[in-house]
């Protein structure tokens, strides 16, 4: 353990001893709604879904995701459901390098889609070198380690900003932490290209101050409902395949294994039966990396069937042609229902496999007979 991390677990422990200490060490940020800090909505795409998920899906959510479904009403499976992306408006925001949050021009803290408060070192926020001024529009991205979350909260809404036809005037900057993963970068790069905008990093000790930026809040049924359209999902795709000068038969229909590596959670304690089983249906076993995410949207842009744990290699669904069948494996007590409500609203088959009980790092056996059912051709 470095220096760095070693202060600051000490300084988490601290503040967990002792949670009075959070405000007198400004250890965690306060959060101002964006709704607060911004000077006008700039659009928001209110959409009304009211198609009805199956009866055996509703039961999904009703008996296993709600534990892990944060954010929702007892009823938030039952149609019509509304959807928005709301963009606003900051000026005179400052952009922090070392998280890639934004700070209102108040400097009452970390601006969040409710006001709710972040986990952030405020301490560092005064010794943090002054950049100049930005005047072009920006458009802060912040770090993340996940990719579907970055897909999800910053890559579909910079294509929905440039696509609504609401831009604000001016050139756009793209202006993210330097320390991003390789696939943040890539895709960044890919969309600044395709709109004309310039990508800057920032370096983790600098903050820069945006005297027009552009922040966003989602509506959505539950907190694992995610506003995406399937016209954004095919322009992510389209230019993704540009950027990385790939091409994708969308007539080819790939039985896809989106196979997990040895990660911290979710792991399968039956690994060597399921490559065995998916071998046997003829399935490519692919395992998604950040050196390979080129191969990750090529491939599943071609994908017919598409099988894999439950966790973020399954955001590669987005760039999934319609129609493909989505079969997400899960632990009894790790269902969640995000990628059930993506696939229903980008025309996605989704099929449920639940395996067994998960231990304390929801490491689980998969139900193979059920795979196997799943994934035989219908008997004549």
């Amino acid at each position: 353990m470095n220096a760095r991390t070693l202060r600051w677990a000490a300084s988490k422990a601290v503040v967990a001893a002792a949670p009075a200490l959070k405000r007198v060490t400004n250890f965690y940020g306060a959060g101002v709604a964006v709704a607060d800090a911004a000077e006008r909505m700039i659009y928001a795409n209110d959409r009304l879904y009211e198609t009805p998920l199956r009866a055996e899906q509703t039961n999904f959510i009703r008996d296993y995701c709600q534990s892990n479904d944060l954010g929702f009403s007892e009823t938030y499976w039952q149609t019509p459901w509304r959807f928005s992306l709301e963009q606003f408006e900051l000026r005179d925001a400052t952009f922090l390098g070392h998280t890639g949050r934004l700070i209102d021009r108040d400097l009452r803290g970390v601006v969040t889609e409710w006001g709710e408060a972040d986990s952030i070192n405020r301490d560092k926020i005064s010794v943090l070198r002054q950049g100049p001024a930005l005047e072009a529009v920006a458009l802060p991205v912040p770090r993340f380690n996940n990719n579907f979350h970055f897909l999800i909260d910053a890559a579909t809404p910079i294509i929905d900003y440039f696509e609504s036809g609401a831009a604000l005037g001016g050139p756009h900057v793209i202006l993210t932490a330097a320390n991003q993963k390789t696939f943040a970068t890539e895709t960044l790069a890919a969309l600044s290209a395709h709109y004309g905008a310039e990508l800057r990093m920032v370096a983790p000790n600098e903050k820069v101050l945006c005297s027009q930026a552009v922040f966003y809040r989602r509506r959505r049924p539950a907190s694992a409902w995610f506003p995406v359209t399937r016209e954004t999902a095919d322009k992510l795709r389209e230019i993704l395949l540009a950027h990385f000068g790939r091409t994708a038969d969308l007539a080819r229909r790939r039985l896809l294994y989106l196979r997990r590596g040895q990660e911290k959670l979710r792991n399968l304690t039956n690994t060597a039966e399921m490559d065995a089983l998916m071998a046997r249906h003829d399935f490519e076993a692919f395992q998604p990396a950040a050196s390979n995410f080129a191969d990750q949207v090529s491939l599943c842009a071609e994908a017919q069937t598409i099988v894999a744990v439950h966790g973020a290699a399954l955001a590669n669904i987005l760039f999934a042609p319609p129609g493909t069948r989505v079969v997400e494996v899960f632990g009894r007590k790790g269902c969640k229902s995000g990628y059930l409500s993506i696939c229903h609203r980008l025309g996605l088959e989704h099929v449920i496999s639940i395996g067994g009980e998960d231990d304390g790092d929801q490491n689980f056996a998969a139900d193979l007979d059920h795979l196997d059912a799943s994934l035989s051709p219908p008997a004549d």
